[in-house]
């Protein structure tokens, strides 16, 4: 396994796998003093656009996870890794928050996808 394999969550499980992708509607992040928009989050990463910032790729980067899910707010922090900032906007991979809000994150994909 490669070094950011294993940082970034290549060993999934069944419930990751489950759904692995959705909407981020509902979903921000907050990068440095910016909140933006997420378009698309999956179980190991996020696209926002546009993309407004001072990041580079490959750079890592600490940010907060912000959203809503059955009616309460959850706001985290989380570390991530740059994969690209093109013309689609940043693109970028997080570690696995702590385990409580790992389960929050998979319960909203949940719910996303079955909205």
């Amino acid at each position: 396994m490669s070094l950011f394999g294993g940082l970034f969550g290549a060993r999934r499980g069944a419930e990751e796998r489950e759904h692995d992708r959705a909407p981020g509607h509902g979903v921000r992040v907050r990068i440095d003093r910016n909140t933006y928009q997420v378009e698309d989050l999956s179980a190991v990463g996020f696209r926002i656009n546009p993309y407004d910032g001072d990041l580079i790729a490959r750079q890592q980067f600490t940010f907060r996870f912000q959203l809503v899910l059955n009616g309460e707010s959850h706001d985290f922090p989380c570390q991530g890794y740059v994969v690209r900032i093109d013309e689609n906007g940043l693109a970028a991979k997080y570690q696995r928050p702590q385990p409580y809000y790992q389960h929050v994150l998979v319960e909203f994909l949940r719910a996303t996808a079955r909205a």
